[in-house]
């Protein structure tokens, strides 16, 4: 049995496969949709959105198989993500590469496969759109041209989840941020480009005698003295 390799940029590769944040997640109708669409289309027992991590396969949508993961050492999945097109394996047990695979020879009992890589927004390889069978087939244009278009869904889903991610991490951070700077205990004023005030802190509506809603918008050299505000404004 082929173990199946790690790839030459797989630090990177991992960095993308955890900042998708999405290993180990609930399943998802979005997800579950795909794969089922692809068991119909093909008529085939198993359907799996993949993800290879650094010890296993995790399934992110799995049709027609009951285990979650399985180790990535024997995985087909870990070898479709070594190259850049489709990894197709008409007959596993006629291949030397994975007549031996603990997956041939016991369950799901391959005999078929066909992976498609899924990139992360990074172009890092992070899993796979796959089917599998427990007969040989064949897989001609027309079928691969289908299973590519129906990868190319799974990836948009990958990467509109980390969009979402990025977008509440951001959202979190910003909060974090704004609590900090109401709790300072100096006074805390930021501007625009054109030196209009955008935020002014407890302490500084102490320090200054205004409230928000008097110097908000308004130009930061109301709060200095004539002889310095010169100085004090942004270049232009």
């Amino acid at each position: 049995m082929l173990d199946a390799p790690v790839r030459a940029d797989e630090s990177a590769r991992m960095a993308a496969l955890c900042g998708l944040n999405i290993l180990d997640a609930l399943p998802e109708e979005r997800f579950d949709r795909i794969t089922r669409t692809a068991q119909r289309a093909f008529d085939c027992p198993i359907a799996l959105v993949t993800l290879v991590d650094s010890e296993r396969q995790w399934f992110k949508s799995r049709i027609g198989l009951d285990a979650p993961q399985t180790p990535r050492n024997i995985s087909f999945c870990g070898h479709a993500i070594l190259c850049e097109f489709p990894f197709i394996i008409p007959d596993a047990a006629a291949d030397p590469r994975f007549a031996d695979n603990p997956l041939v020879l016991g369950a799901p009992h391959i005999r078929f496969y066909a992976g498609i890589p899924l990139r992360a927004d990074t172009g890092a390889l992070v899993g796979t759109l796959c089917l599998i069978d427990r007969v040989p087939r064949s897989f001609s244009d027309d079928d691969l041209a289908t299973l590519c278009d129906l990868a190319q869904w799974a990836e948009l889903e990958l990467n509109v989840y980390t969009i979402t991610q990025a977008t509440r991490i951001s959202r979190e951070k910003e909060a974090r941020l704004q609590a900090i700077v109401e709790n300072a205990g100096d006074a805390i004023i930021t501007i625009d480009d054109h030196g209009l005030v955008e935020t002014f802190n407890p302490e500084a509506q102490r320090l200054f005698a205004y409230r928000p809603h008097q110097i908000i918008g308004k130009p930061l050299s109301m709060l200095i003295a004539r002889h310095y505000r010169a100085a004090a404004m942004p270049m232009k």
